[in-house]
């Protein structure tokens, strides 16, 4: 549900998923909000229930430091 996708990007937070079997730990979307974040950008998502979710990555243009060949 949209009411729970804060919850999606909380460390270990699987949203159910714990006891139905699901592998995973729960930080792929935490560690990948994080990594963007530190890279001056961001990870948002927005879902609506029995749909689907989309996620957004944003990230800044790198500037050129050196000539490449």
């Amino acid at each position: 549900a949209q009411a729970n996708m804060d919850r999606l990007f909380k460390p270990f937070e699987r949203l159910g998923s714990a006891n139905d079997g699901t592998e995973g730990t729960g930080l792929g979307l935490a560690v990948s909000r994080s990594l963007a974040e530190s890279m001056g950008g961001g990870l948002d998502g927005e879902s609506e229930e029995g749909v689907g979710s989309t996620f957004t990555l944003r990230l800044k243009l790198g500037q050129q430091t050196e000539e490449r060949p």
